[in-house]
């Protein structure tokens, strides 16, 4: 479990500097409370582009929370449909600029 969650983000989410480990931690916390996610879920969610999303810079780590709870409300994911959809990609475009994130919301329309 711990060689499938520990990717090259994550490590460098959790050493250095302080302030990015500890908004990886308490994005770790939040997705656990928040969303009901077990250590098997987090596992499979957690990505290069998670762990960029929810340490990084606090407009980003928003973004990528707003992006989630649209995810659920306007496409009807639920938690499990969330760990199986987010990938690096998705968390990137969700937590990228706005013409990023508006391509991708645009995009998904269209599936």
């Amino acid at each position: 479990d711990l060689r499938k969650f520990m990717s090259g983000s994550v490590a460098a989410a959790i050493s250095g500097d302080a302030a990015k480990a500890g908004a990886f931690w308490a994005g770790l916390a939040r997705l656990m409370k928040d969303w009901r996610m077990t250590k098997g879920d987090l596992v499979t969610f957690m990505s290069g582009g998670v762990a960029s999303a929810i340490s990084g810079d606090a407009a980003k780590a928003d973004a990528f929370w707003a992006g989630l709870k649209t995810l659920m409300k306007d496409w009807d994911m639920t938690k499990d449909d969330l760990v199986t959809f987010m990938s690096g990609g998705v968390a990137a475009a969700i937590s990228g600029d706005a013409a990023k994130a508006g391509a991708f919301w645009a995009g998904l329309k269209t599936l």
